[in-house]
Order: C-alpha cells, then structure tokens, then sequence
C-alpha cells in the first residue's frame, strides 16, 4: 500500500501566504507550550473577536492556514477523521468562510501555483506545505458550509479550478494517491448541485472518499469528473 501522503503530511511545516497582521502567540515547540494543556493550547490559539473583525480576508486565510492545530489530522491513520474537530475548534477558520470575499480569497491563493510549480519546490519541507495547505483547503470546501451561500456562478467557477487541480494530480501519481488524491473529488463532488448517476444505488462508493480509503475508486473518479463537465457545459 503507498503511503505517500503520510510522507508529505509528516513534514508539513506552515508558511505564511499574505503577510498577516496578528500571530499566534504561544507556538508548537516552544517551552511555554509544551506546559499548558490541550484546552489551554487551543484557548491560546483563537484571536479575540476584536482582532477576527479588524482582520481582512486575506489575512485570516493565512492564520487560518498557520493554525496551529490544523497539524492534528497527521494524528490519525485517516486525517478525514480529524479534519471537523480540528475545524470547528478554530474560530479564525469559522470567520473565513464566513466572509463574502473568502471565494475571491481562496480561489486566488489555491490557484496561485499549479502542481508543476509546487514540484519544482526544491525545499522538501516547503514543497510538502504546498500540497498538506491545498489538502486541507479541498477538505473545507468536502466538509464545511463553506459553499452553502456561493452563487452558481461562483459554484461552477469553484468546480473549474478544484476540477483542474484534480486533473493536473494524475500527473504526479507517487504524490497525490489516496487521500491526497481524494480530497479534490470530495470537494467536486460536494459542490455539484445533485448526485451522479449511479452514486446514489451505491453510497459506499462515496463513504470511500471520506472513510478508511486510501486507494483510488477509478469507476466513481470518472463518475464524478464526467458529471463535473457536464455541469460546467450548461
């Protein structure tokens, strides 16, 4: 079995997009962290409602992208499982996607660099960054209300560039497998606005993208990238 995207998960090292105006102030592997709790940690880790209003959107993306527990979903042998917890308990990625511009915001920073620039990244750290930051941001458009108030308009132009993305990933198969790989077709398939054909007689199919799954469903990857074209045409 590959484990590729254990590899690159491991050695995720943050880095910082847009020049944010506010930090976290305790950070992983500092003395002071390590003697505060878990709840004190991420207590620690929320800015205060004063700072998260006064933050513009680009900015938030980048703590959301530095949050310090986004790293928890390396904890598991499936990060999906994480993912909501790790989420939820961020109140900086709550207001993100609570913006009107975090489409405008996210689609610039997800495609600011195509998979081929990432791959010529010679730093392994930083070039591991790249693909954890586009993996977790596919899972918040896969798992959250990010989408839920996005115009069609919008939704079909969130599912052209998740759809490239997608695509551009089978050119590098030793890099992009299983999970890696799954959280773009998550992502496509939760935008579409009703299911394929075929995926509602086998819902096991699509349990697979977000459960114990670390292969790829080759029937339901042309299912929904079929159905993601055929939208995208109307």
């Amino acid at each position: 079995m590959k484990q590729q995207i254990i590899v690159l998960l491991m050695t995720f090292c943050p880095i910082g997009i847009f020049g944010q105006t506010w930090d976290y102030p305790v950070k992983p592997g500092t003395e002071e962290w390590k003697k505060m709790d878990y709840q004190e940690k991420v207590q620690r880790s929320q800015p205060s409602s004063e700072i998260l209003k006064n933050m513009n959107t680009k900015e938030l993306l980048d703590c959301c992208l530095e949050y310090p527990f986004n790293r928890d979903i390396l904890l598991f042998n499936n990060p999906n499982e994480r993912f909501l917890d790790v989420f939820n308990n961020s109140t900086v990625w709550k207001e993100f996607i609570s913006r009107k511009d975090a489409f405008a915001v996210f689609s610039k920073f997800y495609t600011r660099k195509s998979l081929d620039d990432i791959a010529k990244i010679t730093n392994e750290n930083i070039r591991n960054s790249e693909r954890f930051q586009l993996y977790f941001l596919e899972k918040v458009v896969a798992e959250t209300s990010f989408i839920d108030n996005l115009s069609i308009s919008d939704k079909k132009n969130l599912m052209h560039i998740i759809l490239n993305v997608h695509l551009e990933k089978r050119k590098y198969p030793d890099e992009y497998v299983g999970f890696a790989y799954n959280s773009s077709l998550s992502a496509l398939y939760r935008v579409l606005p009703s299911e394929p054909k075929g995926i509602r007689k086998n819902p096991e199919k699509v349990k697979s993208l977000t459960d114990n799954e670390r292969f790829i469903n080759n029937s339901l990857d042309r299912e929904i990238i079929v159905s993601v074209q055929n939208f995208l045409l109307r």
